[in-house]
């Protein structure tokens, strides 16, 4: 157990990142749909807009307004900090895509060709004497992702990095 502790402590620091990167991602999105809509309404006379749900809106002065969609078909009215609390706490498929890819990407995280090659290299090394287990490959190399893309990332700002095709796009 007393050996497991650095190992089970970075696990705990991943998780804690994941979940802020995560969150720094859903609200982003939340406030890049915000401003789509804000700009849409604006260059309609009526201020209408077409809400991510199908919903026609109307927006004046930091306020949407649902038309018959309150109490008692009522309008509802919300404010922009509270269509964007709704859009985090209900994200669409494509802001839960951009989350993922931010949040794996901002603790080094993420697959690619060169983490799929470590990963199977560690996987051969790892063999099985007389039906038990020897995870050579595992000692030799417990973490394979965050090294492989910290040094990828680190090459990424150096001149080599002009070389990548990354940086050509």
């Amino acid at each position: 157990r007393f050996l497991r502790l650095p190992t089970t402590t970075m696990g705990a620091f991943d998780t804690a990142f994941k979940s802020l990167a995560d969150n720094a991602a859903l609200y982003e999105s939340a406030y890049r749909e915000l401003r789509s809509l804000k700009y849409r309404a604006s260059k309609n006379k009526d201020n209408a807009v077409v809400m991510p749900d199908g919903k026609k809106a109307t927006f004046n002065k930091d306020m949407f307004t649902l038309p018959g969609d309150g109490d008692g078909g009522n309008p509802n009215t919300f404010t922009a900090a509270e269509y964007v609390e709704h859009l985090v706490a209900n994200p669409t498929k494509s802001m839960d895509d951009y989350a993922r890819k931010e949040f794996l990407q901002s603790t080094f995280q993420q697959d690619n060709a060169f983490t799929k090659s470590g990963d199977a290299v560690r996987k051969f090394l790892n063999f099985r004497v007389a039906g038990i287990p020897v995870p050579v490959g595992t000692m030799l190399m417990p973490f394979v992702r965050t090294p492989i893309n910290l040094m990828a990332y680190s090459l990424d700002r150096t001149p080599m990095g002009l070389l990548s095709p990354a940086y050509r796009e």
